[in-house]
C-alpha cells in the first residue's frame, strides 16, 4: 500500500504571508484523510491537487480530523465543509475532534445558513443536501479502515483539550505531535516511527523576542528545538518534519534548524506549504 503526506499548512497564528494555517493531507491507499483545518485549507488541497494528487478531490474528503480547537488550526472549518460539497461531496463528512466540536461545527452552519440556503434551494447546481456528522473523541482508537487506523492520545496545550495522533499503515507509522509541550504520552506513541511531524518554537527567538512576556507561556504550551532534539534523539523517527515552527525573533530557518541539528543527528527537515512525502 502505498501512503502520502501533505502537507497543506504550516504555520501558525503570526499570519506569515507565504505560509497558510496547520493543516496536512494524509492519503493512505484509497483514503484521503485531511488533518487540521487552519485558514487556507480549501486552497491549498487545491494546489495539492493540481500538482498531481487526484485523490485530494473534494468528493473524496468526507474524513476531518481536528486535533484541537484553536482557531489556527479550524479557521477554515466552514470553507472545508462548505465548498466540498458545493464541489461534489455528496457523503456526509465526518468531522472528528476534541470536546466542542459539535457546537463549534453547528454555529458555523448556523451562520452560513442564508448561503448554504442559496446553494440548494435555488437554480445552482448543488441539488443535494449538504450532510456531516460529528464524532467527538477522546483517548483512543478513532479511525479505522482496511487501510489505516488512527489512535488519539492526549497532550498538554495549556487549557485547550489536545491530542496527537498515532497513525498505522501496514508496517508504517506516521505521528503527529499537535501543538504541545513535552508530553510523556507522546515518548510512548512516537517511538520508531517512520514520520514524526512536531511543532517548535526558538530558544534564541524566546530568550532575545521583548515581545513575548512572559517566557513561560511558551514553555508551558508548546515545545523547544532543544527539547525537541532530545524527544528525537529518544524516538530515533526515521524522519523528523517540523511544523508550525515558531521562530518568535528575526532569524533564518538555517538558524532555527541549526538549534535542532546540534543536539540530534537524525534526519531534520523544515516543513514548507505543500511539500509532500513517501510515508
Amino acid at each position: 500500500m502505498t501512503a502520502t503526506l501533505t502537507l497543506l499548512g504550516t504555520g501558525h497564528p503570526g499570519c506569515l504571508p507565504d505560509t497558510y494555517q496547520t493543516a496536512f493531507a494524509l492519503v493512505a491507499g484509497d483514503t484521503p484523510i485531511v488533518i487540521d483545518c487552519g485558514g487556507g485549507t480549501v486552497q491549498r488541497l487545491a494546489t495539492a491537487r493540481a500538482n498531481g494528487q487526484p485523490k485530494l478531490m473534494y468528493k473524496n474528503l468526507t474524513t476531518l480530523i481536528l486535533t484541537h480547537l484553536h482557531p489556527d488550526h479550524t479557521a477554515g472549518l466552514a470553507d472545508f465543509i462548505i465548498s466540498t460539497w458545493i464541489n461534489g461531496r455528496k457523503e456526509p463528512l465526518k468531522i472528528y475532534g476534541p470536546k466542542g466540536t459539535q457546537r463549534m461545527t453547528e454555529l458555523l452552519i448556523e451562520a452560513y445558513e442564508l448561503g448554504i440556503a442559496e446553494h440548494w434551494e435555488t437554480l445552482s447546481p448543488t441539488t443535494y443536501p449538504l450532510k456531516y456528522v460529528v464524532i467527538e473523541y477522546s483517548d483512543g482508537l478513532i479511525f479505522e479502515n482496511d487501510d489505516i487506523s488512527i489512535t488519539a492520545f492526549r497532550v498538554s496545550h495549556g487549557r485547550m483539550e489536545t491530542y496527537g495522533l498515532d497513525c498505522q499503515m501496514a508496517d508504517k507509522k506516521l505521528v503527529f505531535s499537535a501543538d504541545t509541550m513535552p508530553v510523556d504520552s507522546l515518548m510512548e506513541h512516537g517511538k520508531d516511527c517512520d514520520i514524526l511531524v512536531h511543532e517548535a518554537y526558538s530558544v534564541e527567538g524566546l530568550r532575545t523576542a521583548t515581545r513575548f512576556s512572559p517566557a513561560e507561556y511558551f514553555e508551558r504550551m508548546h515545545t523547544s528545538t532543544v527539547e525537541l532534539a532530545a524527544i528525537a534523539t529518544e524516538l530515533k523517527p526515521k524522519r523528523l518534519i517540523l511544523n508550525h515552527q515558531m521562530h518568535l525573533a528575526p532569524m533564518s530557518d538555517a538558524a532555527f534548524m541549526k538549534e535542532i541539528t546540534d543536539h540530534y543527528d537524525g534526519e531534520v527537515i523544515f516543513g514548507r506549504d505543500l511539500d509532500v512525502f513517501e510515508v
